[in-house]
């Protein structure tokens, strides 16, 4: 209410979707609930502002840093080219870019290569047995809203995808914005709140998008929440 400005909320628990000692939390502070993944997260989270050579080897690179802090084993050196090759290649052909292009251009790379299936594939097969985002709303359109992401019911390689992806197209969005307003005491403007309730599912995978927006957003007028329980989930 102070900040007047949009939230959003990853809510891995479900408590603040639903929390019954407080049932009208999300229409206090104007959001709208996802639940995935029977929701689809309605952002076009792959999303980028131009085709250019290296906006789309940014954009693959950065797809494939989050993929990889979510498949069960670390992926080796040629998996990862097969990913960012794939998503390159993705990322070139198709706009907007839903994970299944990514999924089918990364097997194309496996097949040209003859590379057998592996935890790459059985990822992205498992990922892709729901529709985790739909490209409704652009991240500006997508930020400029008020959200809890209920990912409760996701399992714990599509609660990890949902929140990577977005902190993704959040970082990549904050990036194209000028610096916030300040007033004459120097207090920023504040664009967005992010909160990530139960913060220990996420923290320790050194996601580097959520490491920037740590380190970064704040002139952005950007202000990040991670919510623990546990003071060694913050090493």
């Amino acid at each position: 209410n102070q900040a007047g400005c949009p939230v959003l909320l990853f809510d891995i628990k479900g408590d603040l979707s639903f929390d019954l000692k407080d049932p009208t939390f999300p229409n206090d502070i104007g959001a709208e609930i996802i639940i995935a993944p029977n929701q689809p997260v309605p952002l076009d989270v792959l999303f980028i502002a131009e085709q250019t050579s290296t906006e789309i080897t940014n954009a693959a690179m950065r797809f494939r840093e989050s993929f990889q802090r979510v498949t069960k084993s670390k992926p080796g050196g040629a998996q990862l080219d097969a990913l960012r090759e794939g998503a390159q290649q993705a990322f070139r052909e198709k706009r907007p870019v839903k994970i299944t292009d990514i999924r089918d251009w990364v097997k194309e790379v496996y097949v040209a290569k003859k590379r057998k299936d592996d935890t790459v594939i059985a990822t992205f097969n498992d990922l892709t047995s729901w529709e985790l985002f739909s490209p409704t709303y652009s991240p500006s359109e997508f930020f400029s809203r008020s959200w809890i992401i209920n990912i409760k019911e996701a399992t714990e390689t599509a609660q990890r995808l949902i929140v990577f992806l977005i902190l993704d197209a959040l970082y990549t969005y904050s990036k194209s914005l000028s610096d916030s307003d300040m007033d004459g005491q120097g207090h920023r403007a504040l664009r967005i709140i992010v909160g990530i309730d139960e913060a220990r599912k996420v923290l320790g995978y050194e996601q580097p998008s959520l490491i920037s927006l740590v380190r970064e957003s704040r002139s952005k007028g950007m202000s990040i929440f991670l919510i623990s329980q546990s003071p060694d989930d913050y090493n």
